[in-house]
C-alpha cells in the first residue's frame, strides 16, 4: 500500500515538472530577477526582470504563468518573515546597545562553526535565549519575544576553552556591536555579508561564566552534529598534514584547514571555485561510486539508492554548501525521473533552494555555482563530443562566463585558469578521490585493530598500504602546492580588469549574451545544416552557398561581440578619469595616485598591521585592504612606490605590494641612526623583495618629479638628516584637480619648521595631516601656516594611541572647510575629468546612500 501510494506521489510531481526545455530556468532566472529588485534596487535588475518577463509572454502558458507566481510568492513569503524576524531581532539590539549596559545571552554552538586563532575565537552560535541588564534587573526577552534559533555571531579576545568536538551551550556577558561597512571603495561590506546570513550584529563577549555539553537526549540533532563532529575527530588523527588539509578543504569545505598564504595563491590562479566545493566534486564522486558499483555487479536501482543515500550524508558532512545542494538536488531530480532533462533539473534546484532562503541570491558561491553549472550544461547539450576542439571551444566559453563573474568580485583574472582547473579536476578525480576514501577509513582504526579477527588483521595490512601511500602522496602533495606558487607567479597570465561601472557592465553581459546564442546557431548549422529546399536550378550548390554566407556572418558577429567584451574589461585602462584615493588602511598610511589612462600610477606607502598573536607583520592584512583597493581601480603597474619611512604602519604591506604588483621604481629614506632593529630588519627585507622582482631602487633626493597631464608632483622634504624616524619621512607636493595637495607622512614639528622655513609661500588647499594627527605634528604655527581647505587624516577606530589628537583635530576643525578621518569617513577619493570637473567622495557617505 505504501508503495502505491510513493508511486502516485512521484506521477503527481511529474505532472507537476512536466515542462518544454528551459522551461524552469526561465522560472529560476524570472525568481532571481524579482528577488534582486526587492534586495538590490538596481536598475540593472528591473532591465533584466522586464527581458524575462516578455520572454515569459511569449510562452502564452498559463501553467507557466502560474508556476512562475507560485515560485514567486513563496519567496517574497518567506523574505518578508525573515525580514520581520530579523527587524524584530535588530530592534531588541539597538535597545540594549542605547541603555549602555551588557547583555547576557545562552547560546549554542557546533564546533563546525568555531574559528580559534591564538587568543583569539569566533563562531557562529544559535540563540536560546537573550537577557538584558537595564536599572539592574533583568528582563528576558524571550518572556516578550521568542528571538530562541536566532543566529548569532559571537567574538572573543581570549583563547577558547571549550572542547572543540562536541556540541556546547555558553553563558555569556558582553556587548552587541554593528557589523563594518566597507571602508574602501569596492571593498568587503561586512554589514551586507552577514545580513545576507540572517545576522544584523556581532555579540563581542567579555565573559564567559558558563560552558557545558549538550546532552543527545536533549535534542535529537544533537546525535547527528556529534555523528559529525566525532568523524571529524577521527580524521584529524591522521598523520599526513597536507592530505588531511587538501582532504577537509576539496571534500567539506573547511577553508580553515589551509594556511593563509595557500588561500592567496588558490585566489590568484583563478581556482578558488575549484577549491570551494563545487558540484563538480559531487559529480565526479558520484560518478565513481557508479563506475566502482558497476565493478561489483550492483544493479543500476540499487546503485541509485546508494548514491542517493552516500550524497546526502556527504551533504550534511559539508555542512550544505549552496553549490552541494545544488548538485544533489539535480541529480535527484534526474534520478527519480522527475526531470528527464539537465537544464531544466538544474532551473528547479534553484527553484527550491531559493525558495528555502531568498536571501541566497546575495551569496557569491550561489551566483557562481548556478552561472557555471546553467553554461556548462547547455554547452554540452549543444557543443556535443569528445574531440580536442569541442572540449577547449566548452571550457573557453565557461572561462569567459566565469570572467565576467569573477572579475566584478576579485578584480582580476588569471588567463590560464581553465587550464589550472581542467588539470586539477583530472587530479582530483584520478588520485585525490580514492587516496581521499583510503584515508577516511583511518578514522576506524581505533576499534577494529583491537580486534584479533581476519579483519583486524587484514586492516593491519591496511595501515601498512596507507603509511606507505601517505608518505608518497604527502611528498607529492608538498610539491605540487610549491608549483603552484611558482605558477601564481607568472604575471604576464594575470589581467586585471578592476570593477567597472553598471552601464558598462550591462554592455558586456548584453554582449556576452550573444555571443553565446551566435555560438550555439552557428554549431547547429554546422551539425544539422539546412533542411533541402529548392534553390534555382542547382540546389546543392545555392544550399552550399547559404550555408558558408550564414556560418561567415556568424564569424563577423562573433568578432565585434569579443571587441566589445574586451573594451568592456578594459574600461578602466582607457578612462580618462585621473584620480587621488586615500586608502584605508586601518592605523597606518597609504595614497594612490594615477594620471589620466594609468599613464603614471604612484602609491605613497602601503600601510601595514602588526600581528599581536605571533608578534609578526600580519601577511594577510593586505590582501583585505590595500591590494584589493588598487586592484579595483584596473591597476596592474604601479611606475613609483614612495615609502615615507620605515614605520610598519606605512610599509609593512610593501613585499605583498611587491610581489602583486610590476613596481618599475622604490623610492625609500635611508634608516636612520635612532630606528629600532625591527624597522631595519623590516627595511631590509622589502629591498631584498625589490630586487628579487627587478624593481629599481632609488634613495630620494629632493627634487624628484613627476610632470604629467592631470597629475605633477615632487619631493620637497626631508630637507635634512634626522635622529627621528618620524622626522624623516619623506613630503609630497602634488598639483591635482586645480588644488594643491601637501602629504605629510609621519612629519613633526621640526620638520614642520623647515617646510615652513624653505617653502614660506607654499599654497596648500589639501593637507594630508602629518602622523595620523597626534600631538607632535601639525602645530598651531604649521597649521596657521598651511590653511587648507581639506584636511585628511588616515587613522583607526577606537586606536590604542588616541589619534588624532582632540587638539590638533579642534585646530584643523576651525581652519579647514573640510576634516575627512578614514576612522569615520573611510576612503576618500578625488576624480578628475578631461572637462576639468572634480568630484570629492567618501565610503561610508556613498554606503549609506545606498542603504
Amino acid at each position: 500500500m505504501y508503495l502505491e501510494l510513493v508511486k502516485k506521489y512521484l506521477k503527481s510531481l511529474r505532472l507537476i515538472s512536466q515542462s518544454t526545455s528551459g522551461e524552469w530556468v526561465l522560472i529560476f532566472g524570472t525568481q532571481i530577477a524579482i528577488m534582486s529588485c526587492l534586495f538590490t534596487k538596481h536598475w540593472i535588475s528591473f532591465l533584466v526582470l522586464l527581458l524575462l518577463l516578455a520572454r515569459l509572454m511569449c510562452y502564452r502558458s498559463l501553467l507557466l504563468v502560474v508556476k512562475v507566481g507560485l515560485a514567486v510568492g513563496i519567496c517574497v513569503v518567506m523574505m518578508m518573515i525573515n525580514r520581520e524576524e530579523l527587524t524584530d531581532f535588530s530592534t531588541k539590539i539597538e535597545q540594549s546597545q542605547q541603555s549602555g549596559q551588557e547583555s547576557s545571552l545562552i547560546v549554542t554552538i557546533d564546533p563546525i562553526d568555531l574559528k580559534t586563532d591564538g587568543d583569539y575565537w569566533t563562531a557562529i552560535g544559535s540563540l536560546v535565549d537573550i537577557t538584558d541588564f537595564v536599572e539592574g534587573r533583568q528582563s528576558s526577552a524571550s518572556k516578550r519575544q521568542n528571538f530562541s534559533g536566532s543566529r548569532v555571531k559571537l567574538s572573543d579576545n581570549h583563547a577558547w576553552t571549550g572542547p572543540k568536538n562536541q556540541v556546547v551551550r555558553l553563558k555569556v556577558t558582553g556587548n552587541w556591536q554593528d557589523f563594518e561597512t566597507k571602508t574602501n571603495f569596492a571593498g568587503f561590506d561586512a554589514k551586507s555579508y552577514y545580513y545576507s546570513k540572517k545576522m544584523t550584529h556581532v555579540f563581542k563577549i567579555s565573559d564567559v561564566s558558563h560552558i557545558e555539553v549538550v546532552q543527545q537526549s536533549e535534542d535529537w540533532t544533537v546525535s547527528l552534529q556529534n555523528m559529525r563532529l566525532s568523524f571529524f575527530s577521527h580524521l584529524e588523527k591522521i598523520p599526513f598534514d597536507r592530505s588531511l588539509q587538501l582532504m577537509m578543504s576539496l571534500l567539506f569545505g573547511q577553508q580553515q584547514t589551509i594556511d593563509s598564504s595557500l588561500k592567496q595563491t588558490i585566489t590568484g590562479l583563478g581556482l578558488l571555485a575549484f577549491f570551494a566545493l563545487s558540484g563538480e566534486h559531487l559529480t565526479i564522486l558520484s560518478h565513481f561510486l557508479r563506475k566502482l558499483a558497476y565493478r561489483l555487479n550492483i544493479s543500476r536501482e540499487t546503485t541509485a539508492s546508494l548514491i542517493f543515500l552516500i550524497l546526502l550524508c556527504y551533504c550534511y558532512l559539508a555542512n550544505w554548501p549552496v553549490s552541494i545542494v545544488r548538485a544533489f538536488l539535480a541529480y535527484s531530480l534526474k534520478a527519480s525521473r522527475l526531470m528527464t532533462d539537465s537544464i531544466d533539473g538544474l532551473g528547479c534546484s534553484g527553484v527550491v533552494i531559493v525558495c528555502v532562503n531568498p536571501y541566497v541570491v546575495l551569496d557569491v558561491s550561489f551566483q557562481l555555482s548556478f552561472a557555471l553549472a546553467t553554461t556548462t550544461f547547455i554547452l554540452a547539450k549543444v557543443l556535443a563530443g569528445n574531440r580536442l576542439r569541442t572540449i577547449v571551444t566548452r571550457n573557453l566559453l565557461v572561462m569567459l562566463v566565469a570572467t565576467m563573474i569573477l572579475s566584478y568580485y576579485f578584480f582580476e583574472v588569471n588567463l590560464l585558469a581553465n587550464l589550472w582547473s581542467y588539470l586539477m579536476a583530472s587530479f582530483f578525480a584520478f588520485i585525490l578521490v580514492p587516496y581521499f576514501l583510503l584515508l577516511m577509513g583511518y578514522g576506524l582504526r581505533p576499534i577494529i585493530l583491537e580486534s584479533e579477527s581476519l579483519i583486524g588483521l587484514m586492516f593491519k595490512g591496511y595501515d601498512l598500504v596507507l603509511t606507505v601511500v601517505g608518505t608518497i602522496m604527502e611528498l607529492i602533495l608538498n610539491q605540487l602546492f610549491l608549483l603552484l606558487e611558482v605558477l601564481n607567479e607568472w604575471r604576464f597570465a594575470k589581467i586585471v580588469v578592476g570593477r567597472l561601472p553598471a552601464v558598462v557592465q550591462m554592455i558586456a553581459i548584453i554582449a556576452l549574451l550573444v555571443f553565446l546564442k551566435i555560438v550555439i546557431k552557428s554549431t547547429q548549422l554546422n551539425e544539422k545544416g539546412i533542411q533541402k529546399r529548392t534553390i534555382g536550378p542547382h540546389t546543392i550548390k545555392g544550399i552550399h552557398n547559404l550555408v558558408v554566407t550564414r556560418i561567415t556572418k556568424y564569424r563577423i558577429v562573433l568578432v565585434i561581440m569579443l571587441m566589445i567584451i574586451g573594451a568592456c574589461l578594459s574600461y578602466n585602462w582607457w578612462n580618462a578619469k585621473a584620480s587621488v584615493v586615500m586608502i584605508d588602511v586601518s592605523q597606518g598610511d597609504s595614497l594612490l595616485m594615477f594620471d589620466r589612462r594609468k599613464r603614471w600610477v604612484t602609491l605613497i606607502d602601503t600601510g601595514g598591521k602588526y600581528n599581536f598573536f605571533d608578534k609578526t607583520v600580519d601577511e594577510q592584512f593586505p590582501y583585505y585592504s590595500v591590494v584589493p583597493a588598487i586592484k579595483s581601480e584596473g591597476i596592474q603597474r604601479i611606475d613609483q612606490l614612495i615609502l615615507t619611512h620605515w614605520d610598519l604602519d606605512h610599509v609593512g604591506n610593501a613585499k605583498t605590494i611587491l610581489k602583486e604588483f610590476r613596481v618599475k621604481e622604490l623610492l625609500y629614506v635611508p634608516t636612520t641612526k635612532s630606528g629600532d632593529e625591527k624597522s631595519n630588519q623590516l627595511a631590509r627585507e622589502i629591498l631584498e623583495t625589490a630586487n628579487r622582482y627587478h624593481t629599481r631602487v632609488k634613495s630620494v633626493q629632493i627634487g624628484n618629479s613627476y610632470e604629467g597631464n592631470a597629475l605633477h608632483y615632487s619631493i620637497i622634504g626631508p630637507l635634512r638628516e634626522y635622529d627621528s624616524k618620524n622626522e624623516s619621512s619623506i613630503i609630497v607636493y602634488a598639483k591635482f584637480a586645480q588644488m594643491s595637495w601637501l602629504m605629510m607622512g609621519d612629519a613633526e614639528e621640526k620638520a614642520e619648521k623647515s617646510i615652513m622655513t624653505t617653502y614660506p609661500n607654499l599654497p596648500v588647499d589639501v593637507l594630508k595631516v602629518g602622523h595620523h594627527g597626534s600631538k607632535s605634528s601639525t602645530q598651531e604655527a604649521f597649521a596657521n601656516w598651511a590653511s587648507p581647505k581639506i584636511s585628511l587624516i588616515s587613522v583607526e577606530k577606537n586606536n590604542r594611541y588616541g589619534h588624532p589628537n582632540k587638539e590638533v583635530l579642534e585646530r584643523l576643525l576651525r581652519i579647514s572647510e573640510l576634516v575627512l578621518k578614514t576612522s569615520e569617513d573611510g576612503a576618500v577619493r578625488v576624480d578628475t575629468y578631461p572637462n576639468q570637473q572634480s568630484v570629492l567622495e567618501v565610503v561610508k557617505e556613498k554606503s549609506n546612500a545606498n542603504d
